[in-house]
């Protein structure tokens, strides 16, 4: 993957982008699994303990502030975290993500933590994300075929490919409009 405006991503053939393990830079860390924060969180609960786990874009993840990124210890995660006794946060939220990479995050790595609970971070544009298969980068998405939700853009085409690619413009705006129509 090409470097964007985030050095902090990695490529992933499922999920278009996912945070970089073991990444720091200021007050901003990810864990070995690329999650926010420096804690390491085993897959195997400590008996005692409620687990949530919270995904959801960049306000999840702690980006959107005025100021910009967030520190580690300021995200909602870590402070919900903090005001909850016997609790473990879990913060799958990774920026830019539509609902989509969501759902499929959670089914891929979320899940695994077994959580108690299960909180997403709804922002309405990304719904939207939902219906594009490129976003920031290249990303899966689901469509609605016979009734069922089926995956498509996998695996996801990383920025090599893409630039690879010839882009063709079409002939005629309108037609191509009443062609998708």
């Amino acid at each position: 993957m090409r470097e964007g405006s985030y050095d902090s991503d990695r490529f992933h053939p499922l999920l278009g982008w996912v945070p970089a393990p073991n990444y720091a830079n200021g007050g901003l860390h990810t864990n070995s699994l690329g999650l926010r924060g420096l804690r390491e969180y085993p897959f195997e609960r400590r008996p005692g303990l409620r687990r949530i786990v919270l995904i959801g874009d960049y306000y999840t993840w702690g980006e959107g502030t005025w100021s910009g990124e967030i520190r580690d210890e300021e995200t909602f995660a870590a402070r919900l975290e903090q005001q909850l006794a016997c609790s473990e946060v879990i913060n799958l939220g990774v920026h830019g993500w539509g609902t989509d990479q969501q759902y499929l995050y959670l089914r891929e790595l979320g899940l695994r933590f077994q959580p108690d609970l299960v909180v997403l971070g709804f922002f309405e544009p990304d719904v939207e994300r939902n219906g594009v298969g490129f976003f920031a980068y290249a990303k899966p998405r689901f469509v609605l075929m016979a009734g069922e939700l089926v995956l498509e853009n996998t695996p996801v085409p990383d920025g090599e490919s893409l630039l690879a690619t010839p882009f063709e413009l079409p002939r005629s705006y309108l037609f191509s409009l009443v062609r998708m129509g």
